[in-house]
């Protein structure tokens, strides 16, 4: 079963987190895989970081009702994150190795 997490926004409003799939988690590899290898480093953070939206899409995440997550504060979104980071640590720490392993090569092949 997986894991579902609420985030309490204040004044009855309310965001569920559903625990990634590998499903999901592979479709956002797929999604920047072939950018890690041939992008630089800025270009994947300023350009290629939304795709991880892609994670937070359908059903894993619930908005309050009627709204949608771009309703929300900055701030929301802040607390939303951070308890996405809190259910997902293996997620971060792959993530953290990609973009290590993409840094070491541009910085090597100078690009």
């Amino acid at each position: 079963m997986r894991i579902t997490k609420s985030v309490d926004l204040g004044a009855g409003r309310t965001v569920i987190l559903h625990e990634l799939r590998p499903k999901d988690v592979l479709k956002f590899l797929r999604s920047i895989s072939q950018d890690l290898k041939n992008t630089d480093l800025f270009t994947l953070l300023t350009e290629r970081l939304p795709q991880m939206l892609i994670l937070l899409e359908g059903e894993n995440i619930v908005p309050p009702a009627g709204e949608t997550l771009e309703d929300l504060s900055l701030s929301e979104c802040e607390q939303v994150w951070m308890v996405f980071r809190e259910m997902h640590p293996l997620l971060f720490l792959m993530a953290g190795e990609m973009l290590k392993t993409a840094l070491l090569a541009n910085f090597q092949t100078g690009a």
